[in-house]
């Protein structure tokens, strides 16, 4: 069942939690569960999410220096009766290892409360609007909303705010670049002094021992969606044709409810079966709440041939009205019609 996603309403991660290395860890990479609007969602963090909403928060810091996000605590902002005070202010945001982290500049009260652990997590908020549908139930944030500090743990990866068995990294911005290039040069086998050339010249081996023939993958691929698609009209074609054998007594028109067979199997042979032959029909007559008995004869002929004529247009018309609607359509409605078609049977 897919989700339906209410835009007006921001998705709160009251539950993510982060950890303390120099800047707060404001998402961990990964699939974690939210409930939205009384449903279950999977907010996918992956590399796309944060390098999107990284150049998202750059490009407005740059069209807006001054720009600082708010950090409240328990998404009160969203609430207009409850208070809306800072805690902290985001001043930026950076990709570190796949994980969404930010820098945060403390209020008074903000830093109060983080360093006598008032407040252990960070929890990200983005809305829907600013997410994209990765599959059914699943959704990639591409733009942060604002960050609170909250004491659930929805984002499980996370650590808290305040670790005091833990040491930030010293050094800053500029010792964690470093650690990035110590960590890529092993990847390629090289020293820590290793020069550009070299850098590049293991670089390029590395990309054409990868190098595959997209265009190959692409025509197998292809072909076998094209064999799979083969596969499938058989054995519906198959199944249709059976139908049409099995329910020959109540099909008027062989064509067209071959058609509608080949369109929606399941709801054509679902009508279908809830109907029964028209001569079956008209042996067991019509169930009438109404006292028994014989109909008077009239100019017409014999009563009991023209109740059985009656019954056969009836069930003929009930069969048919049925198929055209999809769905069973009651006795009475088709003895309704048929008095319609042709009065001149129903006269007194």
């Amino acid at each position: 069942m897919t989700t339906r996603i209410i835009a007006s309403q921001p998705i709160l991660n009251r539950e993510a939690r982060l950890e303390p290395s120099g800047r707060y860890m404001v998402a961990h990479k990964g699939d974690h569960p939210v409930i939205h609007a009384g449903s279950r969602l999977i907010q996918r963090v992956d590399d796309l999410a944060v390098d999107t909403m990284v150049n998202r928060f750059n490009q407005q810091k740059a069209a807006e220096p001054s720009f600082e996000m708010l950090v409240d605590r328990d998404h009160f902002a969203n609430n207009a009766d409850l208070p809306s005070e800072a805690y902290g202010w985001l001043t930026a945001l950076e990709n570190r290892n796949g994980n969404l982290y930010g820098e945060i500049r403390w209020t008074d009260i903000g830093k109060q409360a983080v360093e006598n652990r008032r407040y252990r997590f960070l929890s990200p908020e983005w809305f829907p609007q600013d997410c994209e549908t990765v599959e059914a139930n699943i959704i990639r944030p591409l733009q942060l909303a604002r960050v609170s500090v909250t004491n659930g743990n929805n984002i499980k990866s996370n650590a808290p705010l305040v670790n005091r068995n833990e040491q930030p990294p010293t050094g800053g911005k500029e010792s964690t670049m470093m650690d990035y290039k110590a960590e890529f040069l092993a990847l390629l086998g090289l020293a820590a002094d290793a020069t550009e050339a070299k850098i590049l010249e293991a670089k390029t081996a590395i990309a054409n021992r990868l190098k595959v023939d997209v265009t190959a993958i692409e025509n197998r691929a292809t072909a076998a969606e094209g064999k799979v698609a083969e596969y499938a009209k058989k054995e519906l074609d198959g199944k249709v044709e059976k139908a049409l054998a099995d329910f020959a007594g109540v099909i008027q028109n062989r064509d067209a409810m071959k058609t509608s067979l080949a369109a929606d199997y399941e709801k054509t042979l679902a009508v279908l079966q809830s109907l029964k032959p028209v001569q079956e029909a008209a042996a067991s007559g019509p169930v009438m709440n109404r006292a028994a008995g014989s109909p008077p004869a009239t100019e017409n002929g014999n009563a009991d041939d023209k109740g059985a004529k009656q019954r056969d247009l009836v069930e003929t018309i009930k069969n048919r009205e049925s198929l055209k609607a999809g769905k069973v359509i009651s006795f009475e409605r088709a003895w309704e019609l048929a008095r319609l078609e042709q009065p001149v049977l129903f006269k007194n």
